[in-house]
C-alpha cells in the first residue's frame, strides 16, 4: 500500500490531559509515522457538558496501513 496523509484529532479531558495527548502520539508510533502536531488548544464540551474542558491537537502522520485497520 502506498503511503497515505491521515490527520487525526485527539482530545483529552482527564488527569494529566497534555501528558495524556504526548502518550498518545508515542503510542501511534507503533502503527503510523508522525510527521508534525498542530499547537495544543483548550476547549470546553459540547453535548455532555458537565465535564472538564479538553485539550485538544491535530497530528499529521503518514501512514501504510489501511484506514479500517487505523481506525481500530
Amino acid at each position: 500500500m502506498d503511503p497515505l496523509t491521515v490527520y487525526l484529532g485527539l482530545g483529552s479531558n482527564l488527569g494529566r490531559r497534555e501528558d495524556n495527548l504526548r502518550r498518545a502520539i508515542g503510542l501511534l508510533r507503533r502503527y503510523v509515522r508522525p510527521v508534525r502536531a498542530s499547537s495544543v488548544y483548550e476547549t470546553a464540551p459540547w453535548g455532555l457538558v458537565k465535564q472538564p474542558h479538553f485539550l485538544n491537537c491535530i497530528v499529521e502522520v503518514t501512514a501504510t496501513i489501511a484506514p479500517r485497520q487505523l481506525l481500530s
